[in-house]
C-alpha cells in the first residue's frame, strides 16, 4: 500500500516526534509485586494444529524445551513514539529520513528498562529456567527449561500431536503469567515444533550444469536473472554489491563446494558466504540444506560482490531456527539486507 503525502508540516512534525522518541528515558513498568495467584492468560499462543483430534496425551515432564522466546513489548507511549519514528524514517523530507537505530538506541528508547528485565529474569530463574540470553533490542528473553517447568510456570501443559504422519510437541492451551507481567510481555515465540515451511517446497535435486534448453527444460542461470530484472545496466556501472552486506537465516550449515561449483558453473568469480553458527552447529539438514544453499548462492548472484552471511541456528523442540536466526541477524545488526524464505501461513501463526 502506498504512503499517503505529507505536507511539509507533516513531515517536521513526525520529525519532531521521532527526536522526542529519542531523547525520552522510558520508565518501569512493573511496578507490582509478582503475585503468581493473579494471572492472566496470553491469548493467541497456542499452534492451530494443537487440536484435540491429534492430541496424543502429555509429553514426558523431562522433555528439553530450549531457546523460547518471551516477547516483550514496548508501552502504549513508546509505542506511538516508534510508529512515529518509523514514519520519519521512511519520509525522505523529514531530518530522520533513513536514520536507522542501532539495537543498543533502539533498546534505550523502546525496549524494556533494565530494572523490568531484572525482575523478568529473576522470575523465570525462580521457576528453574536457564536465561540463555538478552538480546540487544531488550524486545526478548531467551530461556530454557522443561515441559514441567513451562507447565509449573505457565500454567500449560506441553502434549504430543500426531499430525499428517508426523510427530510433534505443542502446549496444550494459552500460557499465563503473573498479572504484573502482562504490561512488559506480549507472548511466547514458540512452545511447539511446528516448523515454518521453504517458499518451494519440492524441487528435483538434478545436479545439472546445463548450457541449454532441451524438451521444454529451462534452467534458470544469474545472467538471465539480470536480463530478466534489468540489473545490466547496474552493473555496468559498477553496482555489483561491493561493500553491502546481505543476511540469509537458515537452520542447516552449508557445504561451501557446492556454493564454489554454482558461482563456477554461473562465471562468476570466488566470493564464499560466511556462515555463522547462532549455537550449535545444526550440521547438513536434509531439504533445509537445500534451501539455505539456494538462498546464499542466488544473493551472491544478484550482488556478486555483496558480503553474503548465512546465520545457522538448530530448531528445538520448542522454537523454530529460522526465527532465532532471524532475531540474531536483527540484534547484532548483521547487515542492511536480509534474506528469509521460509514463512507460516498467516491462519496458522496465532497471535
Amino acid at each position: 500500500m502506498a504512503r499517503p503525502n505529507l505536507s511539509l508540516a507533516g513531515a517536521l512534525a513526525l520529525a519532531a516526534a521521532a527526536q522526542c522518541a529519542l531523547s525520552q528515558q522510558p520508565p518501569n513498568r512493573i511496578a507490582a509485586r509478582i503475585d503468581e495467584t493473579q494471572v492472566v492468560a496470553l491469548r493467541g499462543n497456542v499452534h492451530p494444529l494443537a487440536r484435540p483430534e491429534f492430541d496424543q496425551g502429555a509429553a514426558s515432564p523431562e522433555l528439553c524445551l530450549d531457546r523460547m522466546m518471551l516477547l516483550l513489548k514496548p508501552s502504549p507511549n513508546q509505542q506511538a513514539a516508534l510508529d512515529a519514528l518509523v514514519e520519519a524514517q521512511h519520509d525522505p523530507r523529514s531530518p530522520a529520513y533513513h536514520h536507522w537505530l542501532t539495537p543498543a538506541a533502539y533498546a534505550a528508547r523502546f525496549g524494556a528498562t533494565a530494572d523490568d528485565l531484572a525482575r523478568i529474569r529473576s522470575w523465570l530463574e525462580s521457576h528453574g529456567f536457564n536465561v540463555d540470553e538478552l538480546p540487544a533490542s531488550k524486545s526478548l528473553v531467551i530461556f530454557s527449561g522443561t515441559a514441567s517447568q513451562v507447565s509449573e510456570a505457565f500454567h500449560t501443559p506441553i502434549h504430543s500431536y500426531r499430525v499428517n504422519g508426523a510427530n510433534h510437541f505443542a502446549n496444550f492451551q494459552n500460557p499465563q503469567i503473573p498479572a504484573a507481567l502482562a504490561s512488559v510481555v506480549s507472548g511466547i515465540v514458540s512452545m511447539h515444533d511446528f516448523r515454518r515451511t521453504a517458499a518451494i517446497t519440492k524441487r528435483r535435486l538434478l545436479g545439472a550444469r546445463p548450457q541449454w534448453n532441451l524438451y521444454g527444460a529451462h534452467y534458470l542461470f544469474p545472467a538471465d536473472l539480470a536480463a530478466i530484472y534489468d540489473l545490466n545496466p547496474l552493473y555496468s556501472q559498477g553496482t555489483t554489491g561491493a561493500g553491502v552486506s546481505i543476511a540469509v537465516a537458515g537452520r542447516s550449515n552449508i557445504n561451501l563446494s557446492d556454493v564454489e561449483a554454482f558461482r563456477a558453473s554461473a562465471n562468476l568469480k570466488d566470493n564464499n558466504p560466511a556462515v555463522i553458527l547462532n549455537g550449535a552447529d545444526p550440521g547438513l539438514v536434509v531439504g533445509d540444506q537445500d534451501e539455505a544453499t539456494l538462498d546464499v548462492e542466488w544473493a551472491g548472484a544478484m550482488a556478486p560482490e555483496a558480503a553474503v552471511k548465512l546465520v545457522a541456528t538448530s530448531s528445538t523442540n520448542a522454537t523454530d531456527g529460522i526465527d532465532l536466526s532471524a532475531q540474531y541477524i536483527v540484534n547484532h545488526a548483521l547487515a542492511p539486507v536480509v534474506s528469509v524464505s521460509f514463512g507460516s501461513c498467516e491462519h496458522q501463526m496465532g497471535a
